[in-house]
């Protein structure tokens, strides 16, 4: 693709990213690369310690509410979704909360 063309290529951002102890996937990269608008309109590439950084938030936000570029629906979607998940997250952990606090007073909790 057109993004190949330019002066930073998977290959250097895999190796630059290593350097840093990292062990990313080459797929991933490719896909940063072709969605990060920064690197994209970068022709003079430089890479460095912002690169890291941008590349971590990529990692951190994609599939998230707040992954740049999705539309308003999608980001509300992904809330819910998230909302939705941590409910039940708390659900369980009432529930094991109830299961200790049985065991310590050997009562049950009613």
């Amino acid at each position: 693709g057109k993004w190949l063309d330019k002066k930073i290529s998977v290959a250097e951002a895999f190796q630059f990213i290593q350097s840093y102890g990292w062990k990313p996937k080459k797929s991933e990269l490719e896909q940063w690369i072709k969605e990060d608008p920064l690197i994209q309109s970068t022709s003079n590439s430089v890479m460095d310690e912002s690169w890291m950084e941008r590349f971590n938030d990529w990692r951190r936000f994609k599939g998230t509410a707040l992954e740049p570029g999705i539309s308003l629906q999608e980001q509300v979607n992904r809330l819910l979704t998230e909302w939705v998940q941590m409910k039940q997250e708390i659900e369980e952990l009432n529930y094991k909360i109830t299961q200790l606090e049985q065991k310590q007073t050997g009562e049950p909790p009613f």
